[in-house]
């Protein structure tokens, strides 16, 4: 039961933020990837798209996909790393940069809805068990247990 219930709560919440975000002509899964460029760059820290794979756990293929609809949009650009030229560093334009800021309430209208109802210890406890399932589904090691 645990598996429909997360999988009803990550639907819901796609549909919610999808419907939040089409002003904005931008998705849920491409907000969340300006979203993380955002923060790197706010802390002076070079993203690649390797990155935003191991971050999201979207396969390179999806990544790719959906960089170049933000680049299309000129909401980022790609430039070769100093380092390896192979490794295309992403930063947010000016347009990303506003585009940004004006969609973050939507990840906070999303969380507020998600907690509402509950108290303070309710809200760290559901954050220390989520954290747990992810971090149990990191572990390879015990598969079939």
């Amino acid at each position: 039961y645990y598996g429909s219930y997360l999988k009803k709560i990550i639907h819901k919440i796609m549909k919610m933020q999808d419907s939040m975000l089409a002003p904005f002509d931008i998705t849920n899964q491409q907000a969340r990837l300006v979203n993380y460029i955002s923060y790197h760059q706010e802390n002076a820290e070079p993203i690649c798209q390797k990155d935003l794979e191991c971050l999201t756990g979207l396969k390179g293929s999806s990544i790719t996909s959906l960089l170049q609809g933000l680049e299309k949009k000129e909401f980022i650009v790609r430039r070769c790393g100093s380092t390896d030229a192979r490794m295309k560093q992403i930063s947010l334009t000016e347009k990303g940069y506003e585009l940004n800021k004006a969609f973050k309430s939507v990840f906070e209208e999303t969380e507020k809805k998600i907690l509402r109802g509950m108290s303070e210890g309710e809200k760290t406890m559901l954050l220390e068990l989520l954290k747990r399932a992810s971090d149990n589904l990191e572990d390879k090691s015990d598969i079939n247990t």
